[in-house]
Order: structure tokens, then sequence, then C-alpha cells
């Protein structure tokens, strides 16, 4: 009587939470953002640089170059016109334009105008806050500092000789957001000449590279305008980067070689379990015991926590161990 009684309730047990994790939404459920490991309220300026830089649209940007390595052959600027179309038509993407000279470079100069605030406006915070952090004053006169900082900077500006070439702009920049970069886009336009036959793509995801909205969805959409490239053009090489790129590349390796110390240390106790067991198939036994544990612990983590970040079931799987300890004791009682 006491044995149908605990199988019905390890039944009941399992059935339970065995419908708790089938409904789950796992992708809302679970992250695989870094960001969310740092606190929302923690105020460190490292660590705040670390998210302003991961959170910032200029993050986003994923860069393309097309080239036909044929010789004498011209920049395929209809490729890439074709790659920008199918990028934009993608809802990973939020932007994506061709740029084959500088025509197009104006074009995007303009955007760049346009987009300003979005695109620059939180680098620029960000260089103030570190900049204010370092002074050691009271937070509570972060904004005057920073009014005053920037006064003196555009007072100091429009003294200089080059100030003449935006004086149009200044009204609507202030801040000179845009001054920096017309120095820098100055300074590389005189050290090298764009590359011949060779046709660009700029383009802007959606979601955070460091994500995996901006990760798998937009690596399948490349694929798959690439694979439409290269039907048309099969001479066309294709190469592009972006802070998503190599944040996959860093992802799938930590997968790696989280499947292969699992592997491992279940090797490693097989091994200790066939040289000090006799029967081995008895340990079949502690299949269910190690099962039970990992369905109660993630049901208990899922139902208490909203949100829960994928390293705490990689920790969880660390600990599974435990439930291995414990069924090595039971096994091993007279």
């Amino acid at each position: 009587m006491t044995k149908g009684w605990v199988r019905s309730a390890l039944a009941v047990y399992v059935a339970v939470c065995g419908l708790w994790l089938l409904h789950l939404n796992y992708a809302r459920k679970i992250s695989t953002n870094v960001l969310d490991l740092i606190p929302s309220g923690e105020s460190a300026p490292e660590l705040a640089a670390v998210r302003d830089l991961a959170e910032n649209v200029q993050a986003r940007v994923v860069l393309f170059t097309l080239r036909d390595p044929r010789p004498g052959a011209r920049a395929p600027a209809a490729a890439a016109r074709e790659l920008a179309a199918d990028l934009k038509s993608s809802p990973a993407f939020a932007e994506a334009e061709a740029l084959e000279g500088d025509g197009d470079e104006e074009k995007l100069g303009r955007a760049l105008y346009a987009d300003r605030n979005l695109l620059l406006l939180p680098t620029w915070l960000g260089d103030q806050e570190r900049d204010y952090a370092r002074t050691g004053l009271p937070p509570d006169r972060y904004a005057t500092w920073t009014a005053r900082r920037a006064a003196a900077r555009l007072e100091d500006y429009l003294s200089a000789p080059e100030a003449m070439s935006l004086e149009q702009l200044l009204p609507a920049d202030p801040l000179l957001l845009l001054a920096p970069l017309a120095a820098k886009a100055r300074a590389l336009g005189g050290q090298r000449a764009p590359p011949p036959g060779v046709a660009r793509v700029w383009s802007r995801i959606r979601a955070s590279p460091l994500s995996e909205a901006g990760q798998g969805p937009v690596q399948a959409a490349i694929d798959r305008a690439l694979e439409r490239i290269q039907a048309r053009d099969p001479a066309v090489r294709v190469r592009w980067t972006g802070v998503n790129r190599f944040a996959a590349a860093s992802r799938a390796r930590i997968e790696r070689e989280i499947k292969l110390l699992n592997s491992a240390s279940l090797a490693a106790v097989l091994l200790v379990g066939c040289l000090f067991v006799r029967r081995m198939w008895k340990l079949a036994h502690l299949v269910p015991i190690v099962l039970c544990s990992l369905l109660g612990a993630w049901t208990v983590s899922t139902l208490v926590f909203a949100r829960l970040h994928i390293l705490v079931f990689v920790i969880g799987s660390l600990l599974s161990g435990v439930a291995i300890d414990y069924g090595f004791y039971i096994f091993m009682q007279p």
C-alpha cells in the first residue's frame, strides 16, 4: 500500500512538472543576453559603459563589401543594391543602403545628420557620464556641469577655423555630434582612397547584437540574401562584419565547451562506477533520481522567477552531481 502511494505521488509530481514546463514560452522565460547578467541598478562606471556600448545603435551596424575578383571587373553595384533590398525586406534589419560612390556617401551623411540624436547622442552622453565620474562631484550637479561644458566646448569650436565649414549645421547641432565625425572622415579620405572594384552595403539590425534575436535571425536573413546573390552572379565575393557575428561565434564556442565538459563529467562518473561497482547495470536505478531532481529544479526555478539567464541552468547542471551522490549513497545501503 505504501509503495502504491509513493508511486502515485511520483506520477503526479512528474505530470504537474511536465505540464508546467510544456506550457512555458522559453524565448521569454530564459535569456541568453550577457547584458542581463549586469544588475539594472549597477552604478559602476565600467559596467555602465559596457551596457551603453552594447545597447548603442552603432553596435547594431553590419557592414558588407562585395567584389568581383575577375581581372578588369567593375564594382558589383547591382549585386549591392539587390543585397540591400533583400536585407531591408527582412524583419531582422531596420535599415540597409548600398554605397556605390561619393553620391551614396553623401546620402549616408544626410541620413546620419537626420538621425544624429538616435545614432550619436547615446555615445556623447556616455562620454559625459564617464568624464563626470572622474571629477568626484555629487550626482545632483551633473546636469549643470554638462550644460556648462557643452557651452564652453561650442564656444571654443566657434573660434576655430574648421567651424566655418559647418556654420550652417551648428545651430541644429550645438552639441557638436557631427564635427568629430567630419574631421575623421576628412582624415581618412586624405589617407586612403576607396578600393577599386568594390561595392559596399551599410545596414542596421533591429535587436541587440548580444541577444538571440540579433544573432540567429540576422544570420538566417544574411544567408538567404547571399544565396540569391550567388545564384545570380557566382563570381561575386561577399565579406561582412558586425558585433553580432563575433557575439554569435563566442556563444557557439561556449556551448561547445559546456557540452564537452558535461560529456567528460558523465564519462568520468561512468568510469568510476565501472571500477568500483560490480553489477554496473544496477546503476540504471539512479536515472529516475537524477531526472526527477532536474525536473523539480527546472519547475521551481521557472515558477519562482519571472525571467532566468541560461547560466542558471548551466550551473544547475553542474549541481546535478549532488543527486548522483545521493543516488550512490542510497544504492550502497544494505
